[in-house]
């Protein structure tokens, strides 16, 4: 009885994953399929469990107002839950909520520190607008070096906006700086991004 009950035990935990997988997958197929509704019911019981991508899929939801109320307080919400677990797509978001200011009051400082926090993990968008951010002030000092360092990250990685903005940056700045914010990025990135962007 007891060796049966072990083997049940064990048959059903090594099939937990894969019905995780394949209720994330229905959620996934759904909501490609603009089925905001059967997303929503896959991905909600996975995101209460701790399932982080179900927790960013739902972020965006809400945050769309997709099948939902338009709900940004419920956005931010799951966006935290996922960006505790390191999902830098949910840091990015939080850190546009802040930036814009979508149901709370626009902190450009939180903003920038969400910016970084997705930046040095190699997210393009967010290095693209965290050296918006260098560029204009907002949350950071002014700096066209770190900026034009941040535009470059993302411009590696294909980024079409940073690009554009790092050779509108770079008819600004001195053949010195173009040289030091050049020297700045390779190193930012082969130490991991390792908080370089704020420092």
């Amino acid at each position: 009885m007891t060796k049966t009950f072990t083997t049940v035990m064990l048959g059903i935990s090594l099939c937990l994953p894969t019905l995780t997988w394949a209720d994330f997958q229905t959620g996934a197929n759904a909501y490609d399929r603009d089925d905001y509704e059967t997303a929503l019911k896959a991905w909600h019981p996975l995101a209460m469990e701790g399932h982080v991508s179900a927790q960013y899929r739902l972020g965006l939801i809400y945050e769309q107002g997709q099948h939902v109320t338009q709900d940004y307080q419920e956005a931010m919400k799951w966006y935290h839950l996922a960006a505790d677990q390191g999902h830098v797509g949910a840091k990015y978001r939080l850190g546009v909520m802040h930036y814009k200011g979508q149901g709370i009051l626009p902190n450009y400082q939180q903003a920038a520190k969400w910016y970084c926090s997705a930046a040095e993990k190699g997210y393009a968008k967010a290095q693209t607008d965290l050296g918006l951010m260098y560029v204009m002030g907002l949350g950071v000092p002014k700096d066209r070096r770190r900026a034009y360092m941040c535009f470059t990250l993302a411009a590696a990685q294909k980024n079409a906006k940073a690009a554009q903005f790092q050779d509108v940056i770079e008819q600004t700045m001195t053949a010195e700086q173009i040289a030091d914010a050049q020297r700045l990025a390779p190193r930012c990135e082969e130490s991991q991004h390792n908080n370089s962007l704020k420092q």
